[in-house]
């Protein structure tokens, strides 16, 4: 099972390997698969540095800020329910 930590996502600038510590249980391929997709939607912006190894920064985009609310109900619910039976 996916274990998403919103703090610990949603709040600034991440780099890949960030993302990927904080939704477990999620492979590298569905990952990244999401990240373009939330790339292609404008729900984020992605930033490559020419650096050897090269750098990937993801920031929100305005419509990716405005899902924060969504996001942290949805949480907020599975939290609620998640011992319920």
């Amino acid at each position: 099972m996916e274990t998403f930590d919103s703090e610990r996502t949603v709040d600034r600038t991440k780099r890949y390997n960030e993302l990927r510590r904080a939704v477990i249980g999620v492979s590298p391929k569905v990952l990244t698969e999401n990240l373009r997709d939330m790339e292609e939607d404008g729900l984020l912006n992605r930033r490559i540095y020419p650096e050897v190894p090269p750098r990937v920064e993801y920031t929100l985009t305005t419509k990716g800020e405005d899902l924060r609310p969504i996001i942290e109900a949805m949480k907020g619910y599975g939290e609620k329910y998640s011992n319920a039976e």
